[in-house]
């Protein structure tokens, strides 16, 4: 008798796919829960409120402003990531000379961690002692200002990410009578 007769395989996977149904599942039900509630912590009030709480969230101007923020955010930098990273790629597919140390630096931002990489940000825009400003010789506050702190997070990001996009994209795996440029 076969092991996929006898449920062998069924045994042997049931303990992880229950462990994701925990993991996964559980959470996304009880935060389907939470939301149908109306909950305030400090006097330990909770009532069902139904989708009263969703008809408000389409009622308030602060979660379209949020939404919108959002899906700017997410597809321009997205965009601009896929963009950078593939232009990297393609300008170091080419061979030239010491190209194995340019890759190597281009790769830096993606070995640093996030955290590292953030402070680094967070001295550069600094409004009083940041290279940026000095730079520029204008004194902004370019995290502090709505005008300019979605630019500079969308620069934070691509830095981070554009060499993830480079690395994941495996041009040199191309055929050069395929890529030709």
């Amino acid at each position: 008798m076969t092991s996929a007769k006898n449920g062998n395989g069924y045994r042997f996977v049931s303990p992880v796919l229950i462990l994701l149904l925990l993991i996964t599942v559980y959470p996304v039900l009880y935060v389907v829960y939470l939301s149908l509630n109306r909950r305030l912590l400090i006097f330990d009030i909770s009532r069902f409120a139904g989708i009263e709480n969703y008809l408000f969230l389409l009622r308030d101007d602060r979660f379209w402003n949020a939404l919108k923020n959002t899906v700017y955010f997410t597809v321009s930098s997205v965009t601009l990531e896929l963009l950078t990273g593939l232009s990297i790629a393609l300008l170091l597919n080419r061979q030239f000379r010491m190209k194995g140390i340019i890759r190597a630096i281009v790769l830096i931002p993606w070995a640093v961690p996030t955290v590292v990489s953030a402070k680094m940000w967070e001295w550069i825009y600094n409004t009083d002692f940041g290279i940026l400003n000095y730079i520029t010789g204008i004194k902004i506050n370019w995290l502090g200002s709505p005008l300019y702190e979605t630019g500079q997070y969308l620069c934070c990001r691509i830095h981070r990410n554009s060499p993830d996009e480079f690395y994941s994209c495996g041009c040199q795996e191309i055929h050069p009578s395929a890529s030709r440029l």
